[in-house]
């Protein structure tokens, strides 16, 4: 049964068919995520939302509000300060960056690549302090997936050298 269909029911067996009669009730994670996915993810407006939870759409930004106060997973908020592109594209680090235009992310307290991070989420490895993330596309703010591979120090420098990215001293 879909959530909104459910949520429906259970407010009419309550006699309860509109959300704003129960304002001091907060809504559930769940809720609050099947929310956030129609509206999200599956382009569902607020006005449509709001008619099939027979509320108002003041109610639906209420817990659409809710929903940046409640806490995010690492992935939502890595993935929150990207801009995605298609699978061949550059995805570009929108968030803060090093002098050199890598990007970073604070994670555990702790100052992390964005472009090792995304490999990571994406592989779900750990990749050891001895080798890089290397850039196919040679962006240093890109985090696509798609465009990172594990590399020793030599070659990514080998890479770096090959394709006119290392500063010839003079």
């Amino acid at each position: 049964m879909k959530f909104i269909d459910h949520l429906i029911k259970n407010l009419k067996k309550e006699g309860k068919t509109k959300m704003n009669k129960n304002r001091n009730k907060k809504p559930t994670d769940g809720q609050i995520l099947q929310v956030r996915k129609r509206y999200a993810m599956e382009n569902c407006s607020k006005a449509q939302l709001a008619k099939e939870l027979g509320t108002t759409e003041y109610q639906i930004n209420k817990i659409l509000k809710d929903v940046t106060k409640w806490k995010q997973t690492v992935e939502e908020r890595f993935w929150s300060k990207v801009r995605k592109g298609s699978p061949n594209e550059c995805w570009e680090w929108l968030a803060s960056k090093t002098s050199d235009g890598y990007g970073t992310f604070k994670y555990n307290g702790k100052t992390v690549s964005a472009h090792k991070f995304a490999y990571e989420i994406t592989h779900g490895v750990c990749v050891p302090s001895r080798f890089h993330i290397c850039h196919s596309c040679d962006n240093p703010s890109c985090v696509n997936p798609s465009h990172l591979s594990p590399g020793t120090p030599l070659k990514n420098n080998q890479e770096m050298i090959e394709n006119g990215r290392h500063y010839r001293g003079g």
